[in-house]
């Protein structure tokens, strides 16, 4: 009898023991978090089942602290700055002064700007053009990551934007948000790109496609619609002074300076751009190179006894530069068409 009471004894206490050793681990596995995501930084696809991607984490949306029930001891309710929400601005979160505040979440934790955050050890690649492109066209339609297919394409350009996007197309500059620039531009189109060991393959498009695009101001120069054009050009013996206007006249002023006439003698003459010089024109002076570099305060290297002035008046302000030292492969075009009349 005592030896089958001690026998219930031991078994009794074996099953108690084993039972308190399961609550551990079923509580380890768990986590303070009690999601397998939870607070992982986040793309719209990248939480788990009964998370969102909430203000950059995953979470769950919330009103007030109840709401955030069973996701550990100090998880609250929290209001996010606007800005960084596309769904809700308060979700559930933890907020931080150092990453010991995050211990408790486990070790891949770390305060990161007051809120403790887990960055995905492996998160999926995006895929070119996957949030779509709205009204315009993917630069690299297929299956290109968006990594591989910005090697082709040149994302973050006046052409592409950093979605790999073709930028918005448009008319005039009231067409286009206030912080871009409707810019013709030359585009190379793509056709049935794919991935292939990092790299994106596609197949190009015969020839340069004349497009106008909103393109950022920070990469094509300031808005406006050019009311002239004047190239001043010479060194020490004297200079000449081409100021063109929208309609195509030129007017050509040249002065010499002599010992007889030290202040210089001036002629004046007048011209008229060809159609195709005109277009030309346009081109330049509307396009992505010329008036970011004459709106750039950097001065351009100096040459001994030469000078090229350039001035670009436009109805929203004049941009005007010494830029004989500059890049002369970027400007030439536009000296060149100019200088003929």
């Amino acid at each position: 009898m005592f030896g089958n009471l001690m026998r219930y004894g031991m078994l009794a206490l074996l099953l108690t023991v084993a039972s308190g050793a399961c609550g551990l681990i079923n509580s380890g596995e768990s986590g303070e978090s009690g999601e397998t995501h939870f607070l992982t930084a986040c793309s719209s696809e990248s939480c788990g089942a009964g998370l969102q991607c909430l203000c950059g984490a995953c979470s769950r949306p919330c009103e007030d602290d109840q709401a955030c029930g069973g996701l550990g001891k100090n998880v609250t309710c929290v209001e996010h700055d606007a800005t960084r929400c596309t769904i809700v601005t308060k979700s559930c979160d933890v907020e931080c002064t150092s990453d010991l505040d995050c211990g408790k979440l486990g070790g891949q934790f770390a305060c990161q700007s007051g809120l403790c955050r887990a960055a995905l050890s492996d998160p999926p690649p995006r895929n070119a053009c996957q949030e779509g492109c709205g009204n315009s066209e993917c630069a690299a339609p297929g299956s290109c990551s968006l990594a591989s297919a910005c090697e082709v394409v040149g994302c973050g350009s006046a052409i592409v934007d950093d979605n790999a996007c073709v930028r918005q197309t448009c008319e005039n500059d009231d067409t286009c948000p206030l912080a871009t620039r409707c810019t013709p531009v030359l585009f190379s189109r793509h056709y049935q790109c794919a991935e292939s060991e990092n790299s994106c393959n596609c197949t190009a498009g015969l020839g340069l496609i004349p497009l106008e695009v909103c393109s950022p101001v920070t990469l094509v120069g300031p808005r406006g619609v050019w009311q002239s054009f004047t190239l001043t050009s010479g060194g020490g013996a004297g200079s000449t002074a081409w100021t063109v206007t929208p309609d195509g006249s030129v007017e050509r002023v040249d002065t010499k300076y002599t010992v007889e006439s030290p202040l210089g003698t001036t002629t004046t003459s007048h011209g008229q751009l060809s159609a195709e010089d005109l277009m030309a024109l346009n081109a330049e002076l509307d396009g992505p190179v010329v008036r970011p570099m004459l709106a750039d305060p950097t001065s351009c290297p100096q040459v001994f006894d030469a000078s090229k002035l350039f001035k670009l008046v436009l109805d929203t302000t004049t941009l005007e530069k010494e830029v004989v030292g500059c890049p002369g492969v970027l400007l030439q075009p536009l000296a060149a068409l100019v200088q003929k009349y």
